[in-house]
């Protein structure tokens, strides 16, 4: 992800949000897009700098479902959060005082998937006047940062994501129908650690720390240990971008090219997100020899 605009942009405006990933995009109205272009130069934004924020989008659901159906199809329904009939594609992700959390870690979407989303598209309906930013990170970055021996040795690995695995462990479900539904799929993948985009080429390091189980044929401690250092590096805030949102604030990122944080420090106060969810069109592949 590089912060250089190509010359290409003629429908948007771009303003990058920081020197790593993360743009902020303007100058159209996705309620009232006039040049299917706009469409693809999102989609080349989201390419170019991970993920893209996008301000004062009001929007209807028929809206909101329109949009996420130009960048492919979506996924419909979802075990833990509420659809509706008329819009079943739409995630609602609500939090009322009381409730659990478990996005407050460091993930990607749906890993547990064979094919896991391409693309996620969040947008905010209602939230706290402070608090609830949400944070991305690069995952190219990170494969990029680590010493060449430990990229070559990532290179040969899989890793198995499996969605029980964390968020039972760290109690993020306590809904026993949610809870059970969940165990009834037993949503497991096994995945590379490292994969080639498919549409840019980069090299990315593939391993959602929330549901990865572990790496394929390791041993315990030394698993550990690469999860460790893998969550350390996912810390440091020179790879990272924030979003603090407001209400009709978008935002849409590469879900295989980037992980993201959902701050929970909003504690007695109510948030109500709707979320998109993309297909991909094929499985994450190991990088070429």
């Amino acid at each position: 992800m590089s912060t250089e605009l190509p010359s290409a942009y003629k429908q948007i405006e771009v303003e990058p949000a920081s020197r790593v990933l993360g743009a902020y995009l303007s100058g159209f109205r996705l309620d009232a897009v006039s040049n299917p272009d706009i469409y693809e130069e999102i989609r080349r934004a989201v390419d170019e700098f991970g993920v893209v924020f996008m301000r004062d989008q009001r929007m209807t659901p028929e809206d909101y479902a329109k949009l996420g159906r130009r960048f492919g199809e979506l996924e419909s329904g979802h075990v833990a959060f509420k659809t509706t009939d008329d819009f079943p594609e739409i995630q609602h992700i609500t939090y009322e005082p009381g409730d659990s959390v478990y996005a407050n870690h460091w993930h990607a979407d749906q890993t547990y998937q064979k094919r896991p989303a391409a693309y996620s598209i969040l947008r905010a309906v209602k939230v706290p006047s402070r608090g609830s930013d949400t944070l991305w990170t690069s995952n190219d970055h990170m494969y990029q940062t680590m010493p060449v021996p430990m990229q070559e040795m990532l290179k040969g690995l899989e890793v198995e994501h499996d969605l029980l695995y964390n968020s039972a462990r760290l109690g993020g479900l306590q809904d026993p129908e949610i809870f059970g539904r969940i165990e009834s799929l037993s949503r497991r993948a096994i995945h590379p650690a490292v994969i080639t985009h498919p549409r840019t080429g980069r090299e990315l390091l593939f391993v959602n720390v929330l549901q990865c189980r572990s790496f394929v044929g390791v041993q315990e401690s030394i698993n550990r240990d690469l999860m460790n250092l893998i969550h350390n590096i996912i810390q440091l805030p020179d790879l990272q971008v924030r979003l603090r949102w407001a209400p009709d604030t978008v935002a849409m990122w590469d879900n295989w090219s980037t992980m993201h944080y959902a701050t929970f420090d909003y504690g007695s106060c109510s948030r109500h997100m709707q979320r998109l969810l993309v297909k991909a069109t094929c499985e994450p592949s190991r990088i070429a020899s």
